[in-house]
């Protein structure tokens, strides 16, 4: 499961503002739906239910998606990969009370990823919050780029 903590919306540089989203760790919901906001500066996510949440800054952001095969995953979304060493996250690994006495879940990929999916309970956002996340991506390069843009300028 993921740890949610105090976090708040930015003030500053926000593009976008989804209520009503679910967020989910791998596939397993994380509490419930939420508020995620895309900011120049990080995407946040705020459970309704406990006023906690988490953000994760651009560099710590591998890639995000619009997935809208639902063969494996039942819902349309946003998927996020994040590299769990570098996000300002914190990942607890949960007994899952199944019927058979209960199985471990990994809550990362075996490469130490975390997978969330977004999904917005209004479908026609999902094309707005790809869109803003690649926006405010662009804003934040990672430091081994804007390194290489300066090696090329020499």
């Amino acid at each position: 499961m993921l740890v949610l903590g105090e976090v708040a919306i930015p003030e500053n540089g926000v593009r976008l503002i989804q209520d009503q989203v679910v967020a989910y760790l791998n596939d397993s919901p994380i509490a419930g739906e939420g508020t995620l906001a895309i900011a120049e500066s990080s995407v946040t996510w705020i459970s309704r239910r406990e006023g906690r949440g988490f953000s994760l800054s651009y560099p710590s952001i591998i890639m995000h998606a619009v997935c809208t095969d639902v063969s494996s995953f039942p819902h349309e979304h946003v998927l996020v990969v994040a590299d769990a060493g570098r996000a300002e996250v914190q990942v607890a690994h949960q007994e899952l009370q199944a019927g058979d006495g209960g199985e471990r879940e990994e809550e990362e990929s075996e490469d130490g990823n975390l997978i969330l999916r977004f999904v917005p309970s209004d479908m026609s956002a999902l094309d707005s919050i790809y869109k803003e996340m690649a926006e405010c991506q662009e804003l934040n390069p990672e430091e081994e780029d804007m390194e290489e843009d300066e090696d090329e300028e020499e």
